[in-house]
């Protein structure tokens, strides 16, 4: 069953905090995902912000979407104050994008980013677990975005018909998922994911990336599989704001698995 729709929580309302992602190649936590806690008790910061936007009209979701995105301006403009060069990924709705008027409106907040910050941003299409869009309809927004951060992410469905070619045309830099076991096992799920890393990087996505990840097999077996970012309980815990590089949680057990040659930080493009 679906869960009951939550209240809409007020913009000023609006509680956020950072789940720090692993960037695989580089061998450190470089890169922070803002989320909306609002008011509910979920373990998983990721999973409380999917909560807290699930079940709410098109207007909520694009006045949510707006308060989260200044939150991340805000940050910007801290971090740049205080001279620190990481990557803040911003999360809007597909169905903000998806609604031209919606769009437009979200758009017009986004010309408050400034210049200097734009290097330093990625936004993170979000998908509803309700939608149901045709995929050569659904991914028209992202070049225009572009002028306003470094990367676009996308969260996808793990659905047989998902068209990667529609996707890779669109400009989206990188696609991935939440982990999910389902029915299965832990070995069925990297499996499947697997799969799904292969098939983006057959289409010349460049980039893939999974959250949610909670244990150390699910991790080093979805470095072996190729995946650029990940994210979760066991890669680091939630932190308030993205202030350092932090160190990946069981970085000395699986240091072997990583390439020898890292880069310096920042290089998203």
């Amino acid at each position: 069953m679906n869960a009951a729709p939550v209240a809409p929580v007020a913009v000023e309302d609006l509680q956020c905090a950072y789940m720090p992602v692993w960037e695989v190649k580089r061998g450190a936590l470089t890169t922070y995902v803002c989320l909306a806690r609002g008011n509910q008790t979920e373990a998983s910061l990721y999973e409380a912000h999917k909560t807290l936007f699930a079940g709410q009209a098109a207007e909520e979701k694009l006045r949510m979407d707006i308060g989260v995105l200044n939150y991340v301006i805000d940050e910007l403009k801290d971090m740049e104050a205080a001279g620190r060069k990481l990557f803040v990924v911003c999360p809007v709705q597909l169905e903000t994008l998806h609604n031209f008027k919606n769009y437009e409106r979200y758009k017009a907040a986004c010309d408050a980013i400034p210049l200097s910050c734009r290097p330093f941003l990625i936004f993170l299409v979000m998908m509803d677990e309700q939608m149901r869009l045709p995929t050569k309809e659904t991914y028209w927004f992202a070049a225009p975005l572009k002028q306003y951060c470094c990367q676009v992410f996308s969260e996808l469905l793990m659905r047989k018909d998902m068209n990667f070619q529609y996707i890779k045309h669109a400009g989206i830099d990188a696609v991935g998922v939440r982990f999910h076991k389902t029915s299965g096992s832990e070995q069925d799920a990297i499996n499947m994911l697997t799969a799904f890393d292969s098939r983006a990087k057959y289409f010349k996505i460049r980039k893939s990336f999974v959250f949610g990840v909670e244990t150390l097999s699910a991790t080093t077996s979805l470095i072996c599989a190729g995946f650029d970012y990940l994210g979760g309980g066991a890669i680091h815990d939630d932190v308030a704001h993205p202030d350092t590089v932090h160190r990946y949680r069981y970085e000395d057990l699986v240091s072997e698995l990583l390439p020898a040659d890292k880069t310096d930080i920042p290089d998203q493009g």
